[in-house]
This record gives structure tokens, C-alpha cells and sequence, in this order.
């Protein structure tokens, strides 16, 4: 297999590339539209953000209802109904929100969702506490910004990115008391205030409901939006001789988000991933449909009749929109999955040359890659040489360049491209030249998810004039290097607060303490012990200090280990201080997947650095270098077994681990993927699989981060 036909998952790039060649002169849909964009203004940004049900006449000829913002400048009369956008706007594709550094976000978040007709979580017996999510409670959080997660005091009477607070539409009914045990009950609204930290990276960023049980609900249907914050010149071409250069090219925002929809136009909330597998061999349908997949017949083996369905999977809220790439330097796209579980696998397939487009990857997660940056630690891109580039380039001047990116739930990217010729050279495009921004479908294990095959936009390159372009755009953002929790967040010492509210205080003090030196955690992933249908997280310290087995695994720290469950959001699994003066405190962490399905970690307010992980297929090893920060990564399926007559063979996840014991004794080779995590916000908050169908079932777990002093 060469350098530029690979594959990301299980399936090949020019099989479906040859597939959309035949698709190549079907007529196109409308040309692409930027999401609606709100900005804000001398350093506050007003909003009154409406979560609420519409149709979405983009998806035609169904025409759903989805989820959606109903998103304005909060008015100053106090109303709670935001004018009509304007014609143009589809609200499907959430708001683009534009901040910078310093700002302010206020939002006034109400809850207009109608109840809930279709939550595996809400009407599962074996969770009857969580019956009241029927009732459709909603919350908002900042994923990937470093920022506050403060409760309301005296002082600052709002909520910061605090997931612990659960809204209800009164319409629905009257929330039982349990509710509380979960989290904080409001009815009606909520008012959060952010403060963006005057050294916050600029990038992309997005916001999106975090209701555990529901998430995949409400994120599947539409709610969520993208955040930007800074601007893209802050860290590409900053003070270089390409900055001319880049101040020529569009900046466009790709917003990827897919909708399951039965044949009679209700939305499948609770997705099934196998709703356009052939029923015959389980595998894709080919070719691959524009803006869509198409439901199937499992009616024959006692499954669903999925006839007339569609998965529609959508940029910007368009099916199979066309880009329109006029200027003859290419553009600047940033790219967000908004996904509630689908992983995507993106490439730019020239039908004319029969291969996947070359781009530079500028930003990953919202973070610029450093200088030199060591390779794809993250195991997101398919990294090649970047053309025309000397063998050798000074210190600071080594692109990244790919051809394919494996984009998993909640990532985002930000890439330059421009049109290549077929030895991949940056040139003139000829006359009807283009591209198929193609997802080419992903299998995330012997015992997990096989997300669909679709060509998501036609690309046309129709340059006005010509232009002298650099083999590379320059990155010169700095590395994530906090130095002051206390100048980098608002309200830092809301921690006494979570103190005062939290119910299992003296149970968790004694073990809020920072780790041993050549101490690490080490965190499992795998379906839940107690119920094989849902997902949970085990932990226990390790000791790097003492020498590790022969399967090169570090000995656990006596007494800490604790079993795989779902997720109890009262108690904290991990419990730190941050140092001396609220120093930030630099942690390592192993993720060990035990489960036969790949899953996709992220931690809230913080980001990390991947220090390794096992190759994914298609994938370059990382070598030495400056390693980039990023707040998710997947951490890839066991290499269990798969034949049931083995004794080694978990019924409940085929190819994954029996037990832990499976794995310390090499009898089920998982590899850890290693993450250096800097922490410097106090508060409460999470980390979980982004999978969202995972983290509902339980892939969740609490972290709480102490001010030093504040047991």
C-alpha cells in the first residue's frame, strides 16, 4: 500500500474512492453556508441561548425535527424569545460563537425541549433513578476551554462550565427529588457566565448539552454550536512572510453532524450503528450516497426494518453541499466533529488522480501544533511527507502534512488546503477540476460500531487568477504552558464551594492528596461489571518506580485498585491539590482498554499531551519530538479473543479482556495509550469516553482538584 492509498480502520480508501467517481456527476445541492455567527463585542458576548425542537428542512425529503439553539444578543427588555434569523440560516448547524481572549460569555440558557419519547437510559430497569430524564433536563458546557467550572456564590450568583446542573421545562412536569442527587435542579433557566483567560489558546472549540443519559440524545439531534476563540493569524503566519499570504485565503467552518431518520420522518434518538450495514455480510453498502446512507432490511434475522431511512450525515446542517474554493491559494478550513457517537474518516479523493488530496494540519482540538512537532502521537492523521519540502529545514520549520484524518466524536482540526496535482505539488488547477470530501467509514473493533460510508461535499476548484503560494504555512503559537492557575481562571476558589455542597467531603479528604513521585493512574475502559449492556471505568495507582513484568506493565500500588463500574457522579474517582502558590500539578496517566471496541477519552478544563499509544491501522508511529496538546484520543480495542471456545473469550465484549488479571498476565494484549495531563483548574468535573452512547452507559468518572489548603 503506498503512502497516499491507505487506510484508517478496515477499509480501503480506493475501493471507495473508485466508488465516488460513479457518483462524481450527480447533481449538487446548495453551495456550502457559514454557520450563524455571533461575536462579541468590547469584551462581553450577551446571549440568550433556547433549547428547543424544529424541523430541519435541509433534510429533505423527511424533514425532521431535530434539536437546535434558537441562539440571539440577549435583549434588554428580558424576553426569552429571540427573534427570527434571517432566511439563510440553518439553525440545525448550531451558532458560531466568536470570542477572544479576556472576554466575558453570559448565557441565559432556557429550556423550551419537549419530553423524551426515545432514551434507552430513561426506560431501562436496570436504572430506575434515572427515569426522570424523560423529562428532557438540558445544560450547556464549553468542551476543550480551559475555564472555570464554579458554582453560583454571593459574589458570582452564576454557574461557570459546571456540568452539574441540570435545567427542566416546567412543561414537562415537576423533577422528583431524587434529581438533586445528581446534580444542582433549576427549572425553566440558567445563568452561566464564562471568563476566557487572557492567555487561553486561540482555535476552535464548541459548546454542547452534557445531561449523563441523555447526552447522545440531545447531541445526535443538534444541540450544540462552535466557539472560536482569537483568530486563526494568532497562530499561523504570526509575524512571518506569510502572513500576506494567509490574510488572501477564506477561513471556512465545517460542522459535521449526523441525524438517524426513520422512513416516516421521527429521528432515532438512541442510534444503531448498524441501521445501513448490509444485512447480508455486516459490512458497507457501496458506493456511498451524497449526504446520506441508506437504512436496511434486518427484518429476515428478527432485527429492524430500516426501508426508507436515512442516516444523514451533514456539513453545516446541508446534505452534500458544494465548496466552492475561488481563491488561488487555497483556504483555511477548521473542521469540528459534533457527532453524538459517530467517528469520521475524512479525505479529499481526486477522482482525476485517483488518490487522497495532500493538506498541512495546523491545529489540533483547538491548540496550534508546535514547531517541530514530532508526528501524530494522537493517531488521528495518515502522515505524509509534505511535497516539495528539502530533506532537511531548519529548526521550527517542519510542516505536518496528511492525507486522511480519523476524526472521533467532539475533535476538531484545522488544515490549509489547496489544490495538488498528482505527484502532490501545489499548482494551478485545471478547468473542471475537484475534490469528494469523502467519509470512508470506520469499524471501531471485533465488539463495537462500523459507522458508515458517505460523500459529504463536492469540491470545485474555480480560481480568480493566480497566486505564488509557500510549500507550508508557518504554526508559531506556543505550546499550552499555564503558569498561574489563579491569573488563568475565574474564580478559581470556587472550590470551597464544591466543598460546602458536596456530600462525600470527609470521605474523599484523606485521599486528596498529590501522587508519589514516580506514581501515575491508571485507568480502565470496558463494559460495566455489575450490567454487560452498559460501560464503566476502573482505576489504580501504579508505581513506575518498581521494575514492570515481562509484558512491560507496572506493578498497581497495594489497595488502590477498584473494578470497572458506570459512572456515580457523587463520589470522585481522582482527588488532587494543586502545589505550592496553586502551582499547576503535571500528571501520567495510562488508559488500558479492556473492552473489544475502541473508545475515545477526554478529560474537561485541561488538555493533555499523548506521550504514546498503539499504532491504528493506516497510521504513522510517532517518533522524538515536541508532542502537541489535544483533549481527546482514542484509545484502541484489546487484542482479545474473538473464537467463544476460547477461555480467554468475554462474551459480553469479543475481542476484549476476561478480567484485569487477562491483561497483567499478557493472556489479552492492550497497550496503554499515555497521557501527560497538566492540571490547573480547581472544581469539580469529569473525564469520560466521548462515544456518547458509552459515556450515557456509564464511561464516565468525577474528578475534583483542590486549592492547596482546602481539604
Amino acid at each position: 500500500m503506498s503512502a497516499r492509498i491507505s487506510s484508517i480502520g478496515s477499509f480501503s480508501i480506493r475501493a471507495l474512492g473508485a466508488a465516488c467517481m460513479m457518483l462524481a456527476g450527480v447533481a449538487q445541492a446548495a453551495t456550502i453556508q457559514e454557520p450563524y455567527t455571533l461575536s462579541s463585542s468590547k469584551g462581553v458576548l450577551n446571549l440568550l441561548m433556547v433549547a428547543e425542537e424544529q424541523t430541519v428542512p435541509t433534510l429533505s425529503p423527511l424533514n425532521p425535527k431535530g434539536l437546535v439553539y434558537s441562539v440571539c444578543i440577549r435583549p434588554s427588555n428580558g424576553s426569552e424569545t429571540c427573534p427570527p434569523p434571517p432566511a439563510n440560516i440553518i439553525p440545525y448547524a448550531g451558532p458560531l460563537l466568536k470570542l477572544q481572549q479576556g472576554d466575558v460569555v453570559n448565557v441565559h440558557l432556557v429550556n423550551n425541549l419537549p419530553p423524551l419519547t426515545d432514551s434507552f437510559h430513561a426506560s431501562n430497569p436496570e436504572e430506575p433513578t434515572e427515569a426522570f430524564l424523560s423529562m428532557d433536563p438540558t445544560n450547556i458546557h464549553f468542551h476543550g476551554m480551559m475555564v472555570s467550572a464554579h458554582y453560583p456564590t454571593a459574589a458570582v450568583p452564576t454557574y461557570g462550565d459546571n456540568i452539574y446542573v441540570y435545567t427542566f421545562n416546567p412543561k414537562n412536569g415537576t423533577p422528583p427529588a431524587l434529581a438533586a442527587a445528581h446534580a444542582d435542579v433549576r427549572i425553566h433557566s440558567t445563568d452561566y457566565s464564562i471568563t476566557i483567560p487572557p492567555n487561553h489558546p486561540s482555535g476552535l472549540f464548541w459548546i454542547h448539552s452534557h445531561i449523563h443519559g441523555i447526552s447522545l440524545n440531545q447531541i445526535s439531534s443538534g444541540l450544540s454550536g462552535t466557539i472560536s476563540v482569537g483568530a486563526v493569524g494568532d497562530y499561523v503566519c504570526n509575524n512571518d512572510p506569510c502572513s500576506s499570504f494567509l490574510a488572501k485565503l477564506p477561513i471556512r467552518h465545517l460542522v459535521i453532524k449526523d441525524l438517524q431518520v426513520l422512513a416516516n420522518g421521527a429521528r432515532m434518538d438512541e442510534q444503531d450503528s448498524m441501521m445501513c450495514l448490509s444485512p447480508s455480510t455486516g459490512g458497507l453498502v457501496l458506493p456511498p450516497l451524497n449526504g446520506y446512507c441508506a437504512g436496511q432490511n434486518f427484518s429476515g434475522a428478527g432485527g429492524p426494518n430500516y426501508t426508507g431511512a436515512k442516516w444523514f450525515v451533514t456539513i453545516n446542517g446541508q446534505q452534500f453541499p458544494t465548496v466552492p474554493i475561488t481563491s488561488p491559494g487555497g483556504e483555511i478550513w477548521r473542521l469540528a466533529n459534533e457527532s453524538g457517537s459517530a467517528t469520521h474518516n475524512l479525505s479529499l479523493y481526486d477522482p482525476v488522480t485517483r488518490q487522497n488530496m495532500i493538506f498541512q494540519v495546523l491545529s489540533v482540538d483547538g491548540v496550534t501544533l508546535p514547531p517541530n512537532v514530532a508526528g501524530d502521537n494522537a493517531r488521528r492523521f495518515h502522515v505524509v511527507s509534505c511535497p516539495g519540502l528539502p530533506a532537511w529545514s531548519p529548526v521550527g520549520q517542519y510542516p505536518l502534512c496528511a492525507d486522511q484524518i480519523l476524526m472521533m466524536p467532539s475533535s476538531r482540526v484545522e488544515i490549509w488546503f489547496a489544490y495538488r496535482d498528482g505527484a502532490g505539488n501545489l499548482t494551478s488547477p485545471p478547468a473542471g477540476s475537484g475534490a469528494i470530501l469523502l467519509d470512508s467509514g470506520y469499524n471501531t473493533g471485533p465488539a463495537g460500531d462500523t459507522w458508515p460510508a458517505v460523500n459529504l461535499a463536492q469540491v470545485n476548484f474555480t480560481p480568480a487568477g493566480t497566486t505564488r503560494s509557500p510549500l507550508f504555512l508557518t504554526t508559531s503559537g506556543t505550546p499550552l504552558t499555564i503558569s498561574d492557575p489563579l491569573r488563568f481562571t475565574q474564580d478559581v476558589d470556587q472550590d470551597q464551594t464544591t466543598a460546602a455542597t458536596s456530600p462525600d467531603q470527609g470521605v474523599m479528604a484523606a485521599n486528596c492528596v498529590p501522587l508519589a513521585a514516580g506514581h501515575r493512574r491508571r485507568i480502565f475502559f470496558n463494559v460495566g461489571a455489575d450490567y454487560p449492556d452498559l460501560f464503566g471505568l476502573g482505576y489504580e495507582e501504579v508505581d513506575a518506580n518498581q521494575p514492570p513484568n515481562r509484558f512491560g506493565i507496572y506493578p498497581a500500588v497495594p489497595n488502590t485498585y477498584r473494578p470497572v463500574t458506570e459512572f456515580n457522579g457523587a463520589m470522585p474517582t481522582v482527588c488532587l491539590t494543586l502545589g505550592p502558590d496553586n502551582r499547576p500539578v503535571p500528571e501520567t496517566w495510562e488508559l488500558v482498554n479492556l473492552s473489544g471496541e475502541t473508545h475515545n477519552f477526554h478529560i474537561h478544563q485541561t488538555k493533555f499531551q499523548v506521550v504514546s499509544s498503539p499504532p491504528v491501522s493506516g497510521t504513522r508511529a510517532p517518533s522524538e519530538g515536541t508532542f502537541a496538546y489535544v483533549d481527546n484520543v482514542p484509545v484502541l480495542h484489546a487484542n482479545g479473543a474473538v473464537d467463544p471456545n476460547s477461555p480467554n473469550f468475554n462474551p459480553n465484549t469479543p475481542g476484549g479482556c476476561s478480567s484485569v488479571d487477562a491483561w497483567r498476565s499478557g493472556a489479552c494484549p492492550s497497550a496503554p495509550t499515555v497521557v501527560r495531563i497538566p492540571f490547573f483548574v480547581a472544581g469539580d468535573y469529569v473525564f469520560h469516553c466521548h462515544i456518547l452512547e458509552h459515556e450515557d452507559g456509564g464511561m464516565m468518572a468525577r474528578i475534583r482538584v483542590r486549592i492547596l489548603g482546602h481539604n
